[in-house]
């Protein structure tokens, strides 16, 4: 496998994967598999987000859609990726009214990014808030 973690497209030229990587940084790893005498796998990749300062505390100020409630406002941080799949229960959904969260940390604490994982699918009108 070659690998690349500056969002270029791997090949032969690329870091070859020999042993475990230490990601310390939020990281887009792109990564294709060759072997002799086979055609190469396609490109693929991986996000590897780093992980925070989780709030003490969370709240919706507008319940989510009655289909789509999710396992509770508590999935929203707890740092796993839903599958495609809008049904299932990873996910959660906003229609009616406004997705709208408030967090809240014990201790003062400084942020420099936030970031909010989504699935879109347009053509079941899941969309990007």
């Amino acid at each position: 496998m070659y690998y690349t973690l500056d969002s270029s497209v791997p090949d032969t030229q690329s870091t070859k994967f020999t042993n475990p990587l230490e990601i310390v940084n939020s990281t887009l790893i792109k990564f294709l598999a060759l072997k002799d005498g086979w055609e190469s796998s396609w490109v693929d990749s991986v996000q590897m987000i780093h992980a925070g300062i989780k709030p003490d505390s969370l709240f919706l100020i507008n319940p989510a859609n009655i289909k789509y409630t999710g396992r509770g406002v508590y999935q929203l941080v707890d740092l796993k990726k839903g599958p495609n799949d809008f049904a299932d229960s990873a996910w959660m959904a906003f229609r009616e009214k406004d997705f709208v969260l408030r967090c809240s940390w014990d201790d003062e604490v400084s942020l420099n990014e936030i970031i909010l994982s989504s699935l879109v699918k347009t053509d079941s009108y899941f969309i990007s808030p």
